[in-house]
């Protein structure tokens, strides 16, 4: 088996790995083999195209649309936002402050 044959397998076996860990949300582990897969692709002279460049694209117009949401709220009146619940505000329930007697 020549040297270029086994690059490409091991290439293909790297995406498969790649999309396996995704698919499970396991992201340090996707991140290992499609590292490995863009050396293998860069070694081999392969040039193939990057398996994830269409998730890619998808997840940067994602962080552009959070971003431009982000900067419309930035100009509202501060009347307008809520604030999360936190215990120092939260409202008291009788049941949950006075002691029990039995």
């Amino acid at each position: 088996m020549d040297t270029q044959h086994r690059l490409l397998e091991e290439m293909e076996h790297a995406e498969r790995k790649a999309w396996d860990a995704l698919s499970r949300y396991k992201f340090q582990m996707f991140g290992y083999w499609a590292a490995i897969w863009v050396h293998l692709n860069r070694i081999s002279r392969a040039r193939r195209p990057n398996p994830w460049g269409a998730t890619v694209q998808r997840a940067r117009r994602r962080v552009s649309s959070i971003q431009k949401s982000r900067s419309l709220q930035s100009v509202q009146p501060a009347t307008q936002r809520t604030f999360p619940l936190t215990l120092s505000n939260a409202p008291h329930s009788r049941a949950s402050s006075s002691p029990s007697t039995a």
